[in-house]
């Protein structure tokens, strides 16, 4: 395993669903903010979206107030 600050070798898999670089991303955010997982999302409009859809699916509601100038909206 990887150590903190050491760099991603080249030769491992780079992104594999349930593997690779991006899972050890998500492992060691975990650790550091002491929760059972994280995700990683590229964008910041990426992660906007799936929290929305936690949320409406959540409360049952999919209604959501978004400024016009929101990245949702954009």
């Amino acid at each position: 395993a990887a150590g903190a600050g050491s760099v991603h070798d080249p030769d491992d898999a780079v992104d594999v669903y349930g593997g690779g670089v991006v899972t050890a991303l998500e492992r060691r955010v975990a650790g550091l903010l002491g929760t059972e997982a994280a995700a990683f999302f590229p964008t910041g409009t990426m992660a906007q979206q799936v929290a929305l859809r936690c949320w409406a699916g959540r409360t049952g509601n999919a209604t959501v107030a978004l400024h016009p100038l929101a990245h949702p909206e954009l």
